[in-house]
């Protein structure tokens, strides 16, 4: 643990006077207070307690939107918590809170404070006969009589079963088909719907909270039922913001050279970005979709970031897509005023989740995950060939390259492996060092993990001389080689390039083509060389129909749904703080005019 944390476990520790001792545990990388679920415990009042936010909760608890059920396990984030209201927080007693009166305080400010009618706090405590309270008393407040209708303010019971909040226009008919129960069932265990839905109410729904077991009276027949998952509660209606640089109005030229070169390119790829999402949700319509969509112009300026933060605040959403600009993205998905908001990262490879506030999303695999992929497949597929990892200034790569390479016994020893791993210097004498490593009689496989264009330049012009002719070489390099333009395709061709990308866009498959005449068909022009229209549309395929079809958390239990899209796959893994990143990565060569996949992961 950090010096850091322990710092706020002590600072809060002394400062909670009025807070019940609690364990501390490590959920999801936070320092966090364990709060074991007890009979009428509400979430508003395991919010006062604890002087934290009901979103707070949501946050690393998200199950407990639909409410909670006896010993459940409520981690609160000591981080989050307010000190100065924590100084004087109240104790929670099954459904009360006991509030210890402060000075100037009365039972109409504590009414105010608590939103719970006097008369009901009356009635909780029969000693305040009239009406006056004392600095020092202690007051009990019943949380069951918040003057709010949710699963916030639903005690938790020994039959808990899940809570729905009822929207606008939804029958009793809808309900029972989207939870798969019947009509009859439902008004079983909801005494009150006699005078129909109610827009904001909430009622009770016939299926046990995960994790709940039901007693068995005696003489009854144990009958198996499945436990229906939290997070498989399906959504129809979906909001989602897309913040692209249409224009990049406003953009920061003190601190970034944009010309107007840069300005049409961005403005095509935004363009591209959004009638990708847009095909994406045109077609999870047919599947019964109804999304709403907020489109912002956000570019790398504060001014942009600060526009799109209010204006999220104003009307929140299930998902936000982008911003494309890593310091605009990083700026806005890590305000505090954005929690409870899971935000995708569409392009980025290298954003530090762990510096990120709220429950972001990576959809690019990172350099260390196609590393791990393109070792473990030489290693697999070039067991009898030379391998040869040429090192040059970008020694980290290397490094991780040589550690991913070797294994190691239980003391630390490496074990040597096969094949092995040669290693040779780029530098002055590189041309020695490396007809001297060459083997003429097997395949090479020749790995050069640097991200330099000029030296990269360099390296394939040395291999195209005849002296190198004569061997049979394998290239592996890092997808960033795909973008420098000035390489030769043809030698990169005949030295048959190999890299690890983080997606690949198959041209031949009849998908690709498909979607090709559909996008010119709409708006008679094709998208651009780099795919962003693809992207867009795997990465709302994805997220739009996960939360279509599995709800909200789908992310947490991913094996409920596979993806694999036009240009990327999904294979999202928890990462610190509720983010996720992806794992998947494709194998591809260079072979004649395109490159051929040769595996996925």
């Amino acid at each position: 643990m950090g010096i850091k944390n322990i710092l706020i476990i002590i600072a809060v520790t002394f400062s909670l006077v009025s807070m019940k001792a609690q364990e501390i545990v490590n959920y999801s990388g936070e320092t966090c207070y364990l709060h074991i679920v007890e009979k009428g415990n509400t979430l508003y009042g395991i919010s006062k307690q604890y002087a934290v936010g009901i979103p707070d909760i949501f946050r690393l608890n998200p199950d407990t939107r639909l409410g909670i059920s006896l010993g459940q396990k409520v981690y609160i984030p000591i981080s989050d918590i307010n000190r100065r209201e924590a100084k004087k927080s109240p104790t929670l007693d099954g459904s009360m809170l006991i509030h210890e009166v402060q000075r100037a305080e009365t039972l109409y400010s504590l009414s105010k404070k608590y939103k719970v009618d006097i008369n009901a706090i009356m009635a909780a405590n029969p000693a305040i006969t009239d009406g006056s309270i004392s600095r020092g008393q202690e007051v009990r407040i019943p949380t069951s009589q918040v003057e709010a209708i949710s699963a916030v303010v639903t005690r938790a019971a020994q039959d808990s079963l899940l809570s729905h909040t009822v929207l606008q226009g939804e029958t009793l008919y809808g309900i029972s088909k989207l939870y798969q129960v019947s009509i009859d069932s439902l008004k079983a265990v909801n005494d009150d719907l006699a005078e129909g839905l109610k827009t904001g109410g909430t009622i009770r729904i016939p299926i046990y909270r995960q994790g709940f077991v039901p007693s068995k009276p005696a003489g009854v027949k144990e009958i198996q039922t499945e436990v229906t998952p939290i997070i498989s509660r399906a959504m129809r209606e979906i909001k989602v913001a897309i913040l692209l640089p249409f224009t990049l109005v406003g953009t920061d030229t003190t601190s970034v050279n944009v010309s107007q070169a840069d300005i049409v390119k961005m403005t095509d790829i935004a363009f591209e970005f959004y009638r990708g999402t847009k095909f994406a949700l045109e077609d999870l319509k047919n599947k019964g979709l109804r999304a709403r969509v907020i489109v912002m112009d956000v570019g790398s300026a504060q001014a942009d970031v600060d526009k799109a933060i209010k204006a999220l605040q104003k009307e929140p959403v299930d998902l936000v897509i982008g911003p494309l600009h890593r310091g605009a993205f990083k700026h806005i998905s890590n305000d505090p005023r954005m929690k409870g908001t899971h935000f995708i990262s569409p392009v980025s490879k290298v954003l530090d989740v762990s510096t990120v506030n709220n429950s972001i999303s990576k959809v690019s695999s990172s350099n260390q995950v196609q590393l791990k992929h393109l070792v473990g497949y030489l290693k697999q597929s070039h067991a009898p060939d030379k391998c040869i990892l040429v090192k040059n200034s970008n020694k980290s790569a290397a490094e991780d390259i040589i550690q991913l390479w070797s294994r190691r016994d239980s003391a630390g020893i490496v074990i040597p492996t096969v094949p092995s791993l040669q290693e040779i210097e780029w530098g002055r004498y590189f041309e020695s060092s490396l007809e001297a490593a060459l083997s003429p009689s097997s395949p090479n496989v020749l790995i050069f993990p640097t991200l330099d264009r000029t030296t990269v330049t360099e390296f394939v012009s040395k291999l195209a001389v005849g002296r190198f002719r004569k061997y049979d070489i394998t290239l592996v390099g890092l997808e960033d080689w795909l973008s420098f333009d000035n390489l030769d395709t043809e030698l990169l061709s005949s030295l048959k390039l190999t890299v690890s990308a983080s997606s690949y866009l198959d041209h031949s498959t009849q998908n690709y083509k498909d979607f090709m005449n559909r996008y010119y068909q709409s708006y008679n022009t094709i998208p651009g060389p780099d795919g962003y229209a693809f992207k867009a549309y795997d990465i709302a395929k994805f997220y739009v129909g996960g939360m279509l079809d599995h709800g909200p958390y789908f992310l947490e239990n991913q094996s409920i749904w596979k993806y694999e899209g036009l240009q990327i796959g999904f294979e999202m893994t928890p990462a610190e703080g509720g983010c996720f990143e992806n794992s998947y990565s494709v194998i591809i060569q260079n072979q004649g005019q395109d490159f051929k996949v040769l595996e996925k992961h």
